[in-house]
This record gives structure tokens, C-alpha cells and sequence, in this order.
């Protein structure tokens, strides 16, 4: 073997290890994207069941100028806030994780009357998949 071969051999290796390597970032991006766009669409459809079964037992929620702790209360002051703004529209502003693969993402709300808010949601792992254990909107 030449040293042609060896230059060959070691950039096929280098771009093949650059493929493996792209499409895990890609496969993780799309993932990542999937879950985001999962929990975006109950707070859009105000799918209250959906949005509950997420929840955390221990969830905090900041909405608007009101805080609460707790699956029920957090509830409740969801149900009353998505139900006078009327969201029309969610786009994320930005997706990410952490170190100890918590998730979080931060998206611009358009309500019925043209206001844009930002709407932020904390993830982490739970006995059941990711939970919802913040949530701000304001």
C-alpha cells in the first residue's frame, strides 16, 4: 500500500465517519423538532387533556402575572388564560437540552387580538417519558 492509498483510505474513512456523524445530528434534530412540535400543537389546540397528561404532579407555572405550583392549579390558570387569548398561531424561537437531557423550548404566541407573547416549557424525564415542569407565559 503507497502513500496515494493511505491518503485515500484515511479520507474515505474521515468522510464516512462525517457521514455517521451527520446523520445522527440530523436524526437528534428531527426528533428533537418532533417533540417540540408535539407539546406546541396542545397549547395551540388548547388540548387541555393532552397538556394535563404532561404535566408533572410538581409543575410551576408562571402566567402572566400569576404563579401557581401544581398539576391542578396550573391547570385551571391554563384553561382560563389560552381560553381568553385564543392562541392562533405558535412558532419556535428556539429548541435545547441540557447536560442532563432536559429539554426546553421557547416560542412566540400570536393571540386573537395580534399580541405576541412568549411561551416558554421546561421538560424533563419522568417514570413515563418527558414531563412538563415549568411553564411562563407572558
Amino acid at each position: 500500500m503507497g502513500p496515494l492509498s493511505f491518503i485515500i483510505s484515511r479520507n474515505t474513512i474521515l468522510m464516512i465517519n462525517y457521514l455517521k456523524i451527520s446523520t445522527l445530528l440530523v436524526f437528534l434534530f428531527m426528533g428533537h423538532m418532533g417533540m417540540s412540535q408535539n407539546i406546541l400543537s396542545l397549547f395551540k389546540n388548547s388540548d387541555f387533556a393532552a397538556i394535563e397528561a404532561k404535566l408533572s404532579p410538581e409543575v410551576k407555572a408562571k402566567i402572566l402575572s400569576s404563579k401557581v405550583t401544581g398539576k391542578a392549579e396550573t391547570m385551571s390558570l391554563l384553561k382560563k388564560t389560552l381560553g381568553e387569548i385564543s392562541p392562533l398561531t405558535l412558532s419556535t424561537n428556539h429548541t435545547g437540552s441540557s447536560a442532563d437531557a432536559e429539554n426546553y423550548l421557547i416560542t412566540n404566541l400570536t393571540t386573537k387580538d395580534n399580541k405576541t407573547m412568549r411561551l416558554f416549557i421546561h421538560l424533563e424525564n419522568g417514570p413515563n417519558g418527558k414531563q412538563i415542569c415549568d411553564i411562563k407565559l407572558k
